[in-house]
């Protein structure tokens, strides 16, 4: 029986969210992001394959967070939505 994740995906996606907020995309690396959550790189390579595979996932939470942002714009100036 393999051992118990101790960090879940979502919480590595959401820390690599936060830290392409602060570095950029492209400064985001496995050991960043295991410095900031406290861990080796094991778990993060244990969720992921490869961090290509994490930014996939990072740049598609992006991709919701600005497409609910704007929708929220629309929705407070009151502009049609097409």
């Amino acid at each position: 029986m393999p051992p118990k994740v101790k960090i879940p995906r979502e919480a590595i996606i959401e820390k690599a969210f936060e830290l392409t907020k602060v570095y950029g995309f492209e400064k985001v690396t496995a050991r960043l992001l295991a410095s900031e959550l406290k861990c080796s790189t094991q778990p993060v390579f244990y969720a992921f394959h490869n961090m290509e595979e994490l930014k996939e996932e990072v740049y598609k939470k992006r991709k919701n967070y600005l497409k609910k942002l704007c929708y929220n714009s629309l929705l407070i100036q009151k502009l049609p939505i097409f």
